[in-house]
């Protein structure tokens, strides 16, 4: 069962937690990414 996750942060950092998490679930199916949520409109 994969788990939801909401990344906080768009910019830099962000994209970088976005890229572990899809490195992460090439191993391990483990996480869906909902989306970001970025104070930066």
């Amino acid at each position: 069962m994969r788990k939801p996750i909401i990344i906080v942060g768009a910019g830099g950092f962000g994209r970088e937690v976005a890229q572990l998490i899809t490195d992460i679930n090439k191993v391990s199916d483990s996480w869906e990414i909902l989306g970001f949520v970025d104070d930066d409109p």
